[in-house]
């Protein structure tokens, strides 16, 4: 049962990361959006690790926890404020010689009339555009 848990799990952070990086608007309010439910695997999943730090030992580990830790903060923050109401975003401002770096900000109502700005920076993979720390 735990191994098909754990199967599920993945195939649907699979599916979120293959569903999301059309565009850097709609990957920057995935990637809030995930950050502020809760969910870090999914968080995880859409974040650029760059080849030269995931070779180094106990670099992703460390960054998986931080990540997590960061995660956890915006859930009880959204928690706080009721819950998000509405993500929207500005449109992405382009740059890179290859016009693969991007910069979105995003804007994010809590259900109790809080809200938030967010900028947040991608890169474009081959993978799609993916978060970049």
């Amino acid at each position: 049962m735990r191994i098909l848990s754990k199967s599920l799990s993945t195939l649907a952070v699979m599916m979120l990361v293959a569903c999301s990086g059309h565009s850097p608007e709609d990957t920057a309010k995935d990637f809030t959006q995930k950050s502020y439910e809760g969910d870090a695997e999914a968080v995880i999943a859409m974040i650029h690790f760059p080849d030269q730090e995931k070779n180094k030992p106990g670099v992703e580990d460390m960054l998986n926890g931080k990540v997590k830790a960061a995660v956890s903060q915006q859930k009880a923050y959204a928690d706080e404020y009721g819950g998000i109401d509405e993500i929207s975003a500005d449109p992405a401002v382009i740059s890179g010689e290859n016009n693969d770096a991007a910069q979105v900000e995003v804007h994010i109502r809590f259900k109790q009339g809080e809200t938030k700005d967010d900028n947040v920076r991608l890169i474009k993979t081959d993978d799609g555009w993916k978060v970049r720390l």
